[in-house]
Parts: structure tokens; C-alpha cells; sequence
């Protein structure tokens, strides 16, 4: 079984698994996204940001990003979206942890091009 540590890592109050080498939400571990989280810390630590297409990030998952992450920037950067009957919040999602857990943001979010810049926090 992997050791943990807990430091408050950027005030996102995270543990650090020692044999994965990421840092994940004590209470929400979701390995849908572990692979992006991976990718994203496998990367120089000299590399400032990374810009991925929406078809690389689905293969680094392994199966397509909801239709949601195709449609609402909301879902990408966190906030509410009230249109017609949809009336959903993106706050603190599974998404948003894992690149912020990786120590990662989101620079900019192109959803005609569909592509997203990651900047290193």
C-alpha cells in the first residue's frame, strides 16, 4: 500500500501518494483524469505551459471528454451556467483537480479550435 503524506500543497489540502508521484484530493480520487494529471507532471519542470488539443487530451484518457467540456468553458475554468433547463456548477469538479493537484491552471480555452493551454501554477 503507497505511503501518504498531507501537506497543504498551494492551500488545495492534498496528499501526496509516494509510489504515484501526484498529489490527489484526500477525499475525492477519481482516476478518470490521473492520466492528464500524470502527463502533466511527467512534463520539464522548465515548461511553463502546454497546449493540448481536445482528441490528445481523449487519448491520454483513454475515451472522449464529456459533451459538456465541449460546449461550457464553465466546465474548464469552474462557474455556473443557467441556459434554458441547464442549470449547472462547475466549482471544485473532479476535472479542476486534477490539473490543479499536478500543480497546473488553465491559460486559455479554445472551444471553436478545440484546444486548451495549461500554465504551471
Amino acid at each position: 500500500m503507497p505511503r501518504t503524506e498531507c501537506p497543504n500543497v498551494n492551500g488545495l489540502g492534498l496528499c501526496r501518494v509516494h509510489n504515484r508521484g501526484m498529489y490527489h484530493n484526500q477525499t475525492n480520487v477519481v482516476p478518470k483524469y490521473e492520466p492528464l494529471a500524470d502527463f502533466l507532471q511527467g512534463l520539464p519542470t522548465m515548461q511553463k505551459q502546454v497546449t493540448l488539443g481536445f482528441k490528445r487530451l481523449e487519448e491520454l484518457l483513454g475515451e472522449p471528454l464529456p459533451p459538456s467540456a465541449l460546449e461550457y468553458e464553465q466546465w474548464w475554468r469552474g462557474g455556473r451556467v443557467k441556459r434554458g433547463r441547464i442549470d449547472a456548477n462547475w466549482q471544485d469538479q473532479v476535472q479542476q483537480r486534477a490539473w490543479e493537484g499536478a500543480g497546473w491552471t488553465i491559460e486559455d480555452l479554445d472551444l471553436v479550435l478545440k484546444n486548451v493551454t495549461f500554465r504551471r501554477l
